[in-house]
């Protein structure tokens, strides 16, 4: 886990979103299983990777300056990467064989850069 001071955070909107967003999966697995709709889920997952593609696309996070916004949007990244997983399981759609090499890409890639910055965190 990465740590970040929250007072020293500024959150944008689009991060906002995506937080917003974050906050309803529980929710939107008991419905969905309340209701047997699995739709719910499906679209719930859907909307979260468009708000998370709009934060992505509009604000860095590797070349962010201040550290703790660095930080806070790594840890933002990994969490919403989990829900997605977490909600394509629920569903029981496999994720394509190239998907998973561009997550594995991504996070390899993702990780080499973080540990480029943090040596602290390589397991030596």
């Amino acid at each position: 886990k990465i740590n970040f001071k929250t007072e020293d955070v500024n959150l944008n909107s689009k991060e906002l979103e995506v937080i917003k967003s974050i906050s309803n999966f529980p929710k939107v697995i008991m419905e969905s299983s309340r209701e047997l709709s699995p739709y719910l889920l499906a679209n719930y997952l859907y909307n979260l990777v468009k708000s998370y593609n709009a934060f992505y696309q509009d604000y860095p996070i590797i070349s962010e300056e201040n550290i703790s916004n660095k930080n806070f949007r790594i840890e933002l990244s990994m969490l919403t990467l989990k829900i997605i997983e977490s909600g394509m399981k629920l569903l029981g759609i496999n994720m394509p064989d190239r998907m998973w090499v561009e997550i594995y890409f991504f996070e390899k890639v993702f990780f080499s850069l973080i540990l480029a910055d943090f040596p602290v965190l390589s397991r030596k």
